[in-house]
């Protein structure tokens, strides 16, 4: 199994600090981390098929991407449906992407209040 890459964007005008019941929902890792920079929240992820990163310092518009290792097309995409699922509970508008390589082409799509453009 190859490595899989994904980008997204989440529309968070209060932050993100809301989704910490939420992310436990998740059967990854990923959490809510307090940036040093500006205080604001931001997602991580712990060591496991997932690794996810956010930068702080985005104002309500956060992007985000990372890999996925050692599960097939189906499993990553279920992987990531659960983050959008969370996103989603919390009332985050978002979309999420994934790509077979860095530079595409994608093979997954996944989002919130955000449709796909033709492109």
């Amino acid at each position: 199994m190859d490595e899989l890459w994904f980008c997204g964007e989440v529309v968070a005008p209060e932050g993100l600090g809301h989704l910490e019941g939420v992310l436990g929902r998740c059967s990854w890792p990923v959490k809510l981390w307090q940036s040093g920079y500006d205080g604001s929240y931001v997602l991580r992820s712990d060591p496991g098929p997932v690794s996810l990163h956010m930068d702080a310092g985005q104002g309500s518009t956060r992007v985000f991407s990372g890999t996925i290792d050692d599960v097939d097309r189906a499993a990553a995409l279920q992987l990531l449906a659960e983050l959008s699922a969370a996103l989603a509970e919390g009332g985050l508008r978002h979309r999420i992407e994934l790509y077979s390589t860095p530079d595409g082409p994608l093979i997954g799509y996944l989002h919130h209040g955000w449709p796909q453009t033709a492109g």
